[in-house]
């Protein structure tokens, strides 16, 4: 049996909101994106998360979550539109993002995990100062393998721009520590903070999705 929902009432409650873990899912991408010059888009905003999960085991099986992001300048060809490789970078940089919090969720840490296949339909462009909004989805978060996608609209008309599909494999046996990163000191301070809300974010989240499928796991066995 499978839950699915934005958040029952008695996470929404241990997390305050789902939005707490839109902001995580936020704060990943900064993290691998950057900041300011560096990022090839400017203000990144998640606006909602929701998964799935397998009840008795706890781990999330499937999830999508809404983003939006202004076109800048550094973004742009010659031509006065996004590059491809800026599309298909934020393709990856998302759909990856997304996929690290949902481990959080369900392990406490994230996978290391590599592209395998990243096809983008380009459909129409995106122009300068442009408000894109990103319908992501995790169809399928498998132990070693992820089926995932990312819809790219203009906000204000609703027209589909790109339309991306990504599949990754992951390796279960390697798991990035987020925590020790902060304690080594290898993100900026900026970044170090983002990180740690991240983290007490989804730790929150995991606890009760731990004990919740303990709870369930003890009652089927009576």
């Amino acid at each position: 049996m499978m839950a699915s929902h934005l958040i029952d009432g008695n996470l929404n409650s241990a997390t305050n909101t789902s939005l707490e873990l839109a902001q995580a899912t936020q704060d990943v991408m900064h993290t691998v994106l950057g900041h300011d010059r560096h990022c090839p888009v400017d203000d990144i905003s998640v606006t909602d998360f929701e998964f799935s999960r397998d009840l008795r085991k706890g781990y999330v099986t499937s999830a999508k979550s809404t983003m939006t992001f202004i076109v800048a300048e550094r973004s742009l060809n010659p031509g006065g539109s996004v590059f491809g490789g800026v599309v298909s970078c934020l393709a990856d940089v998302f759909t990856t993002s997304l996929l690290m919090t949902t481990d959080m969720l369900s392990y406490g840490k994230s996978r290391a995990s590599t592209s395998t296949v990243l096809q983008v339909e380009y459909l129409n462009g995106a122009s300068l100062g442009d408000k894109v909004r990103v319908e992501i989805t995790l169809e399928r978060i498998g132990r070693d393998i992820l089926f995932s996608g990312a819809d790219f609209h203009n906000d204000m008309s609703g027209t589909l721009l790109y339309k991306a599909r990504h599949q990754k494999k992951i390796f279960s046996d390697k798991l990035v520590d987020w925590n020790m990163a902060v304690l080594e000191h290898r993100y900026s301070a900026n970044k170090e903070k983002k990180i740690i809300r991240m983290l007490s974010a989804t730790e929150k989240a995991h606890n009760y999705l731990k004990d919740s499928s303990e709870t369930a796991s003890s009652t089927n066995k009576l």
